[in-house]
């Protein structure tokens, strides 16, 4: 196991609320760098498929080469390759040791095990990912040429994370990441029938992804159960939209405003009978009335392990009869003149 002084373990952000069991088998799994001064440890030239944080020593962050000035410096606790690793894309910058330095080496799968034992790392992952951009953005003000290219890149690598991150609770059930797709395309659909404009639709495609994050929270022989659960069982699955607030809680900037609105609202009801807040009627966001009946539309038309797929005749059906009840009926109308466009959508990603 990497041993970890505790002063340095509590300046590391991926483990900040993190249980101590669930840290502690990663450290099992996970191991150590030695850096000499001078050491190149990324690369835009190379690929990369861990994250590294600085156990000791500080690493410099260099745009364009090796030898252009130093972008910033990341001390001990900080951690650079998460980016590359979660969009699978080359690293954006060079990353070289300023001193004798030694990193813990996260391998992409280690990353993912551990936000499944702990959603919490799912929340710091996030919040990681927006000192980012932070951070990004300065350097991007100080290096003109790049501007273009690397705001691409920053807004790329924020949906990707997005899109993996909501994959991460959608496995845990069962569901597929073509769900994913579905519902970001089904909620456009609808959205662009009710006449919001391109950059709402736009916003609400990018956040959809997150609808079950909380998943990550809840225990797997809960979600995978074939039977019925029971009163205390279903009572846990319930609290998953109030899970996934939490997780994305603190954020200021678009998409993740509005995720954190969809994690929280979708099963919500239009007469009041959904959870967590039982809110009725027009006190639903509408992103999150959108993603309701979308999900629910993804989740009759498709198959899972204990039911087959409803035809999408059947599945109108029971949608239409809940309108005013489960869904809002502006959307339920809305679904239905957008019900050509979703089964081309449904058709070009099925489920494997």
């Amino acid at each position: 196991m990497v041993q970890i002084d505790e002063g340095v373990l509590g300046s590391i952000r991926l483990f900040r609320g993190v249980p101590r069991e669930a840290v502690e088998k990663l450290l099992a799994v996970a191991s150590e760098q030695e850096l000499d001064t001078g050491n190149l440890l990324l690369s835009p030239q190379w690929s990369n498929d861990a994250m590294f944080i600085v156990l000791e020593g500080s690493l410099s962050v260099r745009f364009g080469g090796v030898d252009y000035p130093e972008a910033r410096v990341i001390p001990e606790g900080g951690s650079v390759g998460e980016i590359s690793i979660l969009d699978r894309k080359t690293p954006s910058a060079f990353v070289v040791a300023r001193e004798p330095t030694r990193v813990l080496s996260i391998r992409e799968a280690q990353l993912w095990d551990v936000i499944d034992d702990s959603g919490r790392v799912a929340g710091n992952l996030l919040r990681m990912l927006s000192q980012w951009l932070r951070d990004n953005t300065v350097s991007i003000v100080e290096l003109e040429q790049m501007v273009v290219a690397r705001t691409r890149k920053i807004e790329e690598t924020k949906q990707e994370i997005i899109n993996r991150l909501g994959r991460a609770a959608e496995y845990k059930d069962n569901e597929t990441s073509q769900h994913i797709r579905r519902m970001q395309l089904y909620c456009g659909a609808i959205g662009r029938v009710i006449g919001l404009n391109a950059k709402a639709v736009a916003t609400l495609t990018a956040a959809a992804p997150m609808h079950d994050v909380g998943k990550i929270g809840i225990p797997d022989n809960i979600l995978i159960k074939q039977g019925k659960l029971n009163e205390s069982e279903f009572e846990l699955v319930k609290s998953h939209p109030t899970i996934g607030a939490a997780i994305l809680e603190g954020y200021s900037e678009e998409p993740l405003i509005s995720a954190r609105q969809i994690a929280l609202t979708h099963h919500e009801k239009w007469d009041g009978t959904g959870y967590p807040n039982g809110l009725k009627g027009d006190e639903i966001p509408l992103y999150g009335r959108i993603a309701a009946i979308a999900d629910v539309f993804d989740a009759l038309t498709s198959k899972r392990p204990f039911k087959e797929a409803w035809p999408v005749s059947v599945a109108m059906q029971y949608i239409i009869s809940q309108s005013g009840v489960h869904f809002d009926p502006k959307l339920v109308k809305a679904l239905t003149e957008a019900l050509p466009e979703m089964e081309i959508i449904q058709s070009e990603h099925p489920d494997p």
